[in-house]
């Protein structure tokens, strides 16, 4: 139940294969039938059908044609199915079977499968409708892996625990849960241990047990053959049966497994064997069990039986006791058959033979290889033909069986005084005996069915107890013995098919229940009935030539079915005998021509079915109004040349109707009773081909009517102007004179539709297929009705049309596209359900139309490899241009010549009018399992030329997007563009990220050992120290940098549980910003503070000297400068940076967290980059100079002694560390003083950033396509821009805290110019306020989409005069554009502006987490294919508008291929914000001159933020209110 039920990746509504996988015993068909029947208890009213297929490997292996016997059973348990639809082979099962269960809701249980094949051919989850469930018991897990069941889906049946399994065994020993004493319970654990937690093992083996035995004995077998296992175990019980129960045992094990019980029992008990207490035993041993009237033993204990029958003598075959060939041993080679048949080697012990081969097969005698065999009881030849026929049966046959007999007669020598089975269907034989036979009082059932050479049957008085007598297809049987009347035990009788059969005697069959004489076509008598019949139910005289029914028939009160179909010659008055057959549910009258309705034909008050087409009925007797169980009444085509059908005046009692034909009855105006609402069950209405002008008005009030026929009702005016609310299709072609409506989908009151066909043919197209035009929709009723509309006609298996204006490009929906006028798709295999064709054309406009134009054919012709198939034609153009979808079920035109796999089907598209061009065309197969998918989008595609709300439209393509995001599809593109199909992800510098430096020598090997020491092992982890450079150049180790002096940097969980992470590393570029350049400060002292939102954690003050216009300061904080308290109860740490001289300012800085991992690219770092264009040397003597003075390791001995040996040129180095240390000692010493307020304020400002766990994200900005198509026509250019535009972009972000204007003596000009010259290093900047990112200014590059919002309320002045005061702004393109090599895409803006307060717009979009803006282009009379969104959280969505803002969205010209055709682009503006408005919008061309200028007013937009203080210190405040508040 939880792997049926339980929620799944997708939902409920998916099809699942559910696996139970165990070996033979362990207890599979016990489960999977709780399982089945808990579903039915709990969840019945969910499934259409249900089914339980017990078996599915033994019934394939007992009848010949293995899978088709299954497929004809399920296919006749299914609702719904024709009955007489007969399944010949698999591929034909195959296909009844997927198009009865594709549209229902099933469940179906497949009882212990051997092969995937069973599964593929009984119920593949392709044909399956949707919520379906398939339940498979197999051995082999092979089996279901291979029809793809996953591993969460396969229950592996165990072996009973030891405390369950001694409970089991206890229960079948003792009958109770525990054994009687200890001694009991020591060989009751010793058996349990043996049975290895099989079920089946311990309930045959405590039943054995259960009677008085030697259990020590028993034990004691079993361990003679310890490596039998359960198969040691079922054979002592097997052999432990008394004589009559082991022969019972072993003649079901070999031949009657699944067979009728009651049958078996007659055969077993003419043997001698007392079945009926026989059977018993073995039901209460475990051995057998009965279920559906049938006996079934497991095919363990079957094999057993079959084992102990072949070790009485595995060397002779015979002499065993019983010989039988099913498909396996035919198969293996392994059959006994040759050597028993052909060599004559079979004896006296032979019991029982069943030679059942899988196909015909010759077989060579060279004597009668049943002469020796006169023990023989039981005789089943199945495709064995003879080389010379056997002409000695045993006189102990009771079974006798032969398949095709070759002989005219059975041998006069054989003596069948005690067969109870006759069974020779298919045989040559001419009569049965030649002489007369000896009573056979123990024969029942005799079948000679299509025995065409039969003419005379048996003296029946021989044969008193025959119960079943088949004689189907005997066409030369002349008559029946006349003692055939006398058989008081028969119970069917069945002469089908007898057409030289032509009379009956009187009969007096007291207990006949079925009588068969469909198709007798000479007997012109039913015979007279002598005696009582009334256990006679079903009779069947279809197609007989009977002329009356005896006065006798009468008699038959007990008859249910009456079947008179097509006696042509039956006169039957209204005064008949039929009204007195009371017990009457089903009649069939259809084709009597002479028959009416008896006048009390209200007696059948049992009636259900009446069936009287094409009849001689005129009147209906108005008694039939008291038949409340009558369902179905067929009375087409009833009336005569003169007058039509007269109907009683009322229908009130027909409460049960669901179904009325009463199409060609001539039915005149109100000749149908006014009360006709009263059949209140009624859902099929047939009044075609009749004479009213009008319907009645209670039509209107059926209140279950589906369908309605009026088709060809050719004085009709009028239909009711209110329809049957559940009323979905009215046909009514060929109704000229019809007024009031058109061919339409009406929508009815409660929200349905009904389809109203009121079409007519044209003068030289009357078999033109009306669904081939387009099908007039209302408007406001499309998106909800049209969907379902598909969905019937593809249910329906309908073929039909539907024309989408205004499109140019193949939905993405069509997987085989092609841009030419025919594509070819392979039919990979044959589960599919049809097939849609999809065609773009375009109706040119010609200066030199002609009307004649018109008249000319434009179609498609479908093939496959080798037959053609059908032309479709097509017509109804308009202007402009259309997509086209054709869709085509499988089963119907086509069924035939796609019905073998791998064949390839060709769609070609051609027109001979002058004015249309076909633009492309694609093929599309639909799977049942995507069937949902095909119905929405295909609905869609056909919405989108419709009048309909813009949003609407814009809404789908989101919703679309989203859907095919998260399923991994790529059709989104961002502005990282990636190979289509790729599920690649761009590098967001991990710590371990390794970084490839080029122009840089590689640096001195005794620097990077210096830094070594310091970074590595205990020195990196508790060390402080500091670098200092000159000439400051950014490494790209670092990730994070920020404008200003305040770095951040977020803290992962657990951090300081993390042994990897060795420290903090910052870095500071401090400038010197004063107008004197000729007198710098001698020295300058930068402050650092490190702060969590707690408070201060550390501070460091550093001396620099010499100091230039610009310097470079890397500072290391190892992690001993941290508690772990601190840095568990905050999300990140805070860098302060700050200085106490005058003109000396902080421009830049950054931070990262350190890990081993990380150490050598960071030494390679500082050794390269930082020292670019600086002095090597100055880093060596700061990184000796700690090492020497600082570093415990026998590096600092080794450099004190290479001091002591510095030549003259180097001892100058050593001077300079001297001093250097002595700064830093300096440093070490009482902190200079810091003030507190100020630096309180200055935490305050960032502490926002601290407390939140993810900061500064910038929304996506994205392009979406309508058409993957498109993309993949456009592949090639699109990654060529790509990848160079990849090999210039930086994977490092620049922070600008607006705040830090605010903290600071920065001037705002120079604030503003230093950000500039920031923006040209860094690629990517990102705003942010109060730890709100306020936007992101990327570099901009002309190959690739981008997006840029901007809290401003004016569009860029960059647009100037190409603008619009509304949402929709359009412009003309200039000639042959594509062609201009200067062209480089196309740029929107959009300023838009909010209308409420922040926090109502927010809680107006609910549980939205985004904002989304959508340009939508396109041109006046279709969408183009680029679809530029940006989306943006709620949160910054808050931020932003507060001043307004502006989107400018660009689309680069390798997107635009579709303006090589345009000459007017349009485009609108989409979001779906309450409150947000778009107030002005503007678009413009870019050309290769424009793109700096358009870069320079981005980065004037972006920095005129700081231009008001006043309004950033306002928001500010503000925010600091709401965080106090709050």
């Amino acid at each position: 139940m939880q792997l049926c039920f339980d929620p799944a990746p997708l939902s409920n509504d998916d099809v699942r294969t559910i696996g139970i996988w165990g070996v033979g015993g362990i207890g599979k068909t016990i489960l999977a039938r709780q399982a089945f029947e808990k579903i039915v208890l709990e969840r019945n009213e969910e499934f259409k059908h249900i089914c339980f297929l017990d078996r599915v490997r033994e019934e394939c292996g007992k009848h010949g044609r293995g899978l088709v016997y299954l497929q004809n059973y399920l296919f006749k348990t299914l609702p719904d199915s024709n009955k007489d639809d007969r399944i010949q082979d698999i591929p034909k099962g195959k296909e009844l079977l997927s198009a009865r269960l594709r549209f229902h809701k099933v469940l179906i249980v497949l009882d212990d499968v051997d092969d995937f094949e069973q599964i593929k051919g009984l119920a593949d989850c392709s044909w399956l409708s949707p919520g379906s469930r398939v339940i498979v018991t197999t051995r082999d897990k092979t089996t279901l892996k291979k029809c793809q069941v996953n591993d969460d889906k396969i229950y592996e049946v165990e072996k009973l625990t030891p405390g369950e399994a001694f409970q089991l065994f206890c229960r079948k020993a003792f009958k109770k849960s525990h054994a009687p004493d200890d001694h009991y319970k020591d060989l009751s654990d010793k058996f349990v241990e043996y049975a290895s937690g099989l079920p089946l093992a311990l309930q045959v083996l405590g039943s054995y047990l259960n009677e008085e035995k030697d259990w020590a004995e028993v034990l004691d077998k079993l361990k003679e053959y310890p490596e039998k296992g359960i198969d040691g175990v079922l054979e002592i019980s097997c052999r432990g049966l008394e004589h009559t129960q082991r022969e019972i045992f072993l003649d079901i094990a070999c031949f009657f497994n699944g067979e009728d019980e009651v049958r078996v029992k007659k055969i077993l008990e003419s043997c001698g064997f007392y079945p009926n207490n026989g059977i018993l035993d073995l039901v209460d041993k475990s051995l057998i069990t009965i279920e559906h009237n049938k006996l079934w033993m497991h095919d363990l204990l079957q094999q057993t039986g079959q084992q102990i029958a072949v070790k009485e003598f595995p060397k002779e075959p015979g002499k065993r006791s019983r010989l039988w060939v099913n498909n396996k041993a035919y198969k293996d080679k392994e059959s006994w058959h040759n050597e028993v048949l052909t060599e004559n080697t079979g004896t006296n012990l032979v019991e029982g033979m069943f030679l059942c081969l899988p196909e015909m097969r010759q077989i060579k005698l060279d004597a009668d290889p049943f002469s020796k065999m006169y023990n023989l009881r039981l005789l089943k030849i199945c495709n064995a033909n003879f080389s010379k026929c056997p002409e000695y049966f045993s006189n102990k046959l009771r079974l006798l069986e032969w398949h095709e007999y070759p002989l005219e007669c059975l041998p006069s020598s054989f003596g069948p005084h005690q067969l109870v089975e006759l069974k020779m269907p298919n045989s040559r034989i001419k009569q049965l005996w030649n002489e007369r036979l000896p009573l056979m009082e123990n024969l029942v059932q005799i079948d000679l069915s299509n025995s065409q050479s039969l003419t005379k049957t048996l003296d029946f008085s021989m044969v008193p107890n025959l119960e079943e007598l088949i004689l189907e297809g005997c066409v030369k049987l002349v008559e029946l013995h006349p003692t055939i009347g006398n058989l008081q035990h028969l119970r069917s009788l069945n002469l089908k098919g007898c057409e030289s059969l032509e009379s009956l005697p009187p009969i007096s069959l007291g207990s006949l229940k079925t009588l068969i004489l469909s198709g007798c076509s000479k007997l012109t008598k039913f015979p007279e009935i002598v005696g009582s019949m009334e256990k006679l139910s079903r009779l069947y005289l279809d197609g007989t030539a009977i002329r009356e029914l005896p006065v006798t028939f009468e008699k038959l009160r007990g008859l249910i079915l009456l079947n008179l179909k097509g006696c042509k010659n039956l006169h039957l008055s209204r005064s008949s005998i039929l009204g007195s057959l009371t017990s009457l549910k089903d009649l069939n009258l259809s084709g009597c021509s002479h028959v009416e309705l008896p006048e009390n034909i209200g007696n059948l008050q049992h009636l259900e079915e009446l069936d009287a087409c094409d009849s001689g009925i005129r009147k209906v007797p108005s008694s039939i109004s008291r038949l409340n169980k009558l369902k179905l009444l067929c009375l087409n085509r009833c009336k005569d040349e003169q007058m039509g059908l007269q109907l009683p005046n009322s229908f009130s009692g027909l409460t049960s109707l669901y179904r009325l034909n009463l199409g060609q009855c001539g039915l005149e105006e109100r000749a149908i009773p006014d009360d006709i609402d009263c059949l209140s069950s009624l859902l099929y209405l047939d009044l075609s081909e009749n004479n009213f002008v009008s319907l009645p008005a209670g039509i209107s009030q059926l209140p279950e009517l589906k369908q309605l026929s009026l088709f060809r009702c050719r004085n009709l005016e009028l239909l009711p102007k209110t329809l049957p609310s559940k009323l979905t299709h009215v046909s009514a072609r060929e109704c000229p004179m019809l007024k009031n409506y058109s061919s339409n989908l009406t929508i009815r009151a409660d929200g349905g539709f009904c389809h109203i066909d009121c079409g007519n043919p044209c003068e030289n197209e009357e078999n033109e297929d009306y669904d081939h035009f387009p099908l007039p929709i209302p408007e406001d009723h499309a998106e909800t009705h049209f969907p379902k509309y598909i969905e019937e006609r593809m249910k329906s298996e309908e073929s039909f049309e539907l024309r989408f204006p205004h499109s140019a490009i193949i939905p993405d929906w069509c997987s085989e596209h092609s841009s030419r006028d025919s594509v070819t798709i392979q039919l990979s295999d044959s589960t599919w359900i049809g097939f849609a064709l999809f065609v773009v054309f375009e109706l040119l406009v010609k200066e030199d139309f002609d009307n004649s134009w018109e008249m000319k054919d434009t179609f498609c012709h479908f093939s496959t490899s080798e037959d053609p198939l059908v032309l479709h034609k097509f017509n109804n153009f308009r202007k402009g241009s259309y997509g086209l979808c054709c869709y085509q079920p499988r089963g119907r035109q086509f069924a035939r010549q796609l019905s073998t796999e791998s064949r390839l089907l060709k769609a070609s598209v051609s027109t001979n009018r002058p004015d249309l061009k076909v633009k492309g065309c694609a093929l599309q197969l639909i799977y049942q399992k995507d069937a949902a998918a095909f119905v929405r989008d295909l609905s869609e595609s056909a919405n989108g030329h419709l009048n309909l709300n813009f949003g609407r439209h814009c809404k789908g393509i989101l919703d679309r997007a989203r859907e095919l995001s998260n399923s991994g599809e790529v059709t989104v593109i961002g502005s990282n563009l990636q190979e289509l199909g790729s599920n690649s992800t761009s590098n967001q510098g991990s710590s371990s990220q390794s970084t490839t430096y080029s122009n840089i020598e590689q640096s001195n090997g005794e620097l990077q050992l210096l830094l070594s020491a310091l970074y590595e092992g205990f020195n990196g982890r508790e060390k402080n120290f500091h670098f200092i450079f000159s000439h400051p150049i950014i490494s790209r180790w670092f990730i994070h940098h920020y404008a200003g002096g305040v770095a951040l940097c977020h803290l992962p969980q657990h951090l300081y549980d993390d042994r990897r992470w060795v420290g903090f590393e910052l870095y500071v570029v401090l400038t010197w910003s004063s107008s004197d350049y000729n007198n710098p400060p001698h020295s300058a002292r930068l402050h650092v503070d490190l702060c969590s939102p707690e408070g201060r954690i550390m501070h460091r003050c550093i001396k620099i000297h010499n100091l230039g216009q610009q310097q470079l300061v890397v500072l290391h904080i190892p992690r001993v400068c941290f508690s772990q308290h601190e840095l568990d109860q905050c999300q990140g740490v805070c860098a302060l940076f700050g200085t106490s001289t005058l003109d000396v300012e902080v421009k830049v800085c950054g931070s990262r967290l350190a890990y081993e991992q990380d150490l050598k690219e960071l030494i390679k770092a500082l050794a390269t980059e930082c020292t670019f264009k600086g002095p090597l040397d100055l880093l060596y003597v700061q990184a000796r100079t700690y090492v020497e003075n600082m570093v415990e390791s026998p590096l600092r001995e080794a450099l004190t002694v290479q001091r002591e040996a510095l030549v003259p040129q180097f001892r100058e180095i050593w001077e300079v560390s001297k001093l250097f240390w002595q700064d830093l000692l300096l440093n070490s010493g009482p902190k200079e003083q810091v003030h507190e307020q100020d630096f309180t304020s200055r935490l305050d400002y960032y502490m926002c950033y601290l407390e939140q766990k993810q900061v500064l994200m910038e929304p996506l900005g994205h392009l979406l396509v309508h058409s993957k198509h498109y993309l993949l026509e456009n592949r090639d250019s699109i990654q060529q821009h790509d990848a160079e535009r990849y090999s210039e972009s930086l994977d490092r972000q620049l922070y600008i805290m607006a705040e830090n204007q605010l903290s600071g003596s920065y001037n705002i000009a120079e604030w503003k110019k230093s950000i500039v010259v920031l923006l040209q290093i860094w690629k990517e900047a990102i705003l942010s306020l109060k730890g709100h990112t306020i936007s992101v200014l990327k570099h901009f590059d002309p190959s690739a989409p981008y997006n840029f919002c901007f809290p401003q309320k004016q569009i860029l002045e960059w647009f100037k005069n190409q603008s619009s005061k509304s949402s929709k702004i359009g412009m003309e393109l200039p000639q042959n554009l594509y062609d201009d090599d200067n062209w480089r895409g196309l740029v929107i803006c959009a300023a838009f502006s909010v209308h409420e307060l922040p926090t109502a717009t927010l809680e107006k979009l609910g549980s939205e987490m985004t904002v989304e803006l959508m340009c939508h282009l396109s041109t006046e009379e279709y969408c183009l294919n680029p679809i530029p969104i940006c989306s943006t959280t709620k949160e910054k969505f808050k931020w932003l508008h507060l001043r307004g803002f502006i989107w400018l969205t660009y689309i680069p010209r390798n997107f635009l291929a579709e303006f090589k055709d345009i000459t007017l682009v349009q485009a609108r503006i989409y979001h779906g914000c309450p409150g947000l408005t778009v107030e002005d919008t503007g678009i413009r061309l870019l050309y290769k001159h424009e793109v700096e200028e358009l870069k320079q007013a981005m980065t004037q937009c972006w920095t005129s933020f700081f231009d008001n203080s006043d309004l950033i210190r306002q928001f500010v405040e503000e925010d600091e209110i709401i965080q106090s508040s709050g």
